[in-house]
């Protein structure tokens, strides 16, 4: 038996999720691991992810990894 709608095979092409590693500008106080710097500059371009999990979990382990040792002025985001 077929399924009648394709939505289950069904992939968003040319969706990318760029990583990156920032330096957080001004006064930045993160309450957890997605908070976002309102400015930042860019200190490394760790390439594009092919999907938003990929991107959030890469997040997660440097983002807790800074909160942990204290240290954010190296801060992990990504944008689509």
């Amino acid at each position: 038996m077929t399924a009648l709608h394709s939505a289950v095979t069904r992939k968003h092409r040319g969706i990318q999720f760029i990583a990156m590693v920032v330096e957080p500008t001004g006064d930045f106080q993160p309450g957890n691991w997605q908070d976002m710097p309102q400015s930042y500059r860019i200190v490394e371009l760790a390439g594009s992810k092919p999907h938003r999990g990929d991107a959030d979990a890469w997040r997660f382990l440097h983002n807790r990894e800074a909160m942990k040792n204290g240290k954010i002025n190296r801060w992990a985001i990504w944008i689509s």
